[in-house]
């Protein structure tokens, strides 16, 4: 690899929190095996995906003031921009397919929201972001509660979450694919290919 690249184990990303304390949680929580694969997706791995996206931005000390999250199965193929050129400020893109149970998880953290307000409701699926660092760990800090397990927000976020209407205990399955190859496999279900996210992707 090259001289700059730096790989960290991820169970000690987030102190006191590996792939084994998530898979519990989600158990305790729900009443779900936690380790239980759907289509070749570990359930509790990808939440502890999730919780590492976050994490990141209070627990490594010299990650930069902004950070680009990407999933692995996504290659670029043109140039996107990631700060707006006039005032410099983050691009946030919107596209994909949004399951509308993000936006009750997200009302049950923080209060309802107007969905008339959003012109594309629950769709930030774009498989990338770039992270403005303090406001992440401000997000964090809000999600926090007020004792001293640092870790509450994983818990209370897992607590949102309904398991009733998880997406991923049965999107696979209704779609009847494997993880990998996913997003290639649902250009159209995704709505990667329409017009007005021309420029939310690098495809």
């Amino acid at each position: 690899m090259a001289s700059n690249v730096r790989c960290i184990v991820e169970d000690h990303v987030i102190p006191g929190v590996t792939l084994e304390d998530v898979t519990a949680q989600i158990e305790k929580i729900h009443g779900t095996n936690g380790a239980s694969l759907f289509v070749g997706r570990k359930l509790s791995g990808w939440y502890f995906q999730q919780f590492l996206k976050m994490g990141v931005a209070r627990h490594l000390p010299d990650l930069s003031q902004h950070y680009l999250l990407w999933d692995s199965d996504m290659v670029p193929l043109k140039p996107m921009q990631l700060f707006s050129g006039r005032d410099n400020k983050t691009v946030v893109y919107v596209g994909g397919h949004g399951p509308l149970t993000y936006l009750d998880t997200y009302e049950r953290l923080f209060g309802p929201i107007d969905k008339n307000d959003l012109s594309n409701p629950g769709m930030f699926v774009t498989h990338q972001m770039l992270i403005h660092r303090p406001y992440m760990d401000a997000l964090l800090h809000n999600l926090t509660s007020k004792t001293n397990d640092q870790n509450s927000w994983i818990e209370k976020i897992l607590s949102s979450v309904d398991s009733a209407k998880n997406w991923i205990m049965g999107i696979n399955w209704l779609h009847g694919t494997q993880y990998l190859g996913f997003e290639l496999g649902h250009v159209n279900v995704c709505n990667y290919n329409a017009d007005k996210f021309q420029d939310q992707y690098g495809l």
